[in-house]
């Protein structure tokens, strides 16, 4: 459960970094977006999501199988 321990605002900041390695080494401008970087309706149309995007939705299937699990202790946890 460590990995749900982490804020938003350091997966924005690996985001950044990221992102910012991507488009140096795609050589393509600084200034070119995220949305054109990790879209999927673009020319550039690459096999890889968002590092905020996947932490989103781990975080919401964690909170979704507690929330709806059979066990009464575990769907009680109030997460």
């Amino acid at each position: 459960m460590m990995l749900y321990d982490i804020p938003s605002t350091a997966m924005e900041a690996l985001k950044k970094l990221n992102s910012r390695h991507l488009r140096k080494w795609l050589g393509i401008s600084p200034t070119y977006t995220s949305i054109g970087l990790y879209g999927k309706s673009n020319k550039l149309q690459l096999p890889i999501s968002s590092l905020v995007e996947e932490f989103k939705t781990a975080k919401t299937r964690l909170v979704l199988t507690v929330r709806d699990s059979l066990d009464e202790y575990i769907s009680g946890a109030g997460m």
